[in-house]
């Protein structure tokens, strides 16, 4: 799962515009339809399955420098 960098970028521009994904004070954030619909957008817009998505977005955690 090779991604070019720009490619990644504008993935976690998608993935932050859609904060139930990552925002626990988001009133969505524990609805798991809301989350799927979500998860489908973003695979929408980028043309990748939600599965590769997922993986991508584990393997960005935590970004680099955090511990």
């Amino acid at each position: 799962m090779e991604w070019t960098n720009d490619f990644t970028i504008k993935f976690l521009e998608f993935y932050q515009s859609e904060p139930c994904l990552w925002d626990p004070s988001d009133e969505n954030h524990k609805r798991k339809e809301k989350l799927a619909d979500a998860w489908n957008r973003i695979s929408e817009s980028t043309g990748k399955s939600v599965a590769e998505l997922k993986k991508k977005k584990i393997l960005q955690w935590p970004p680099s420098g955090v511990t």
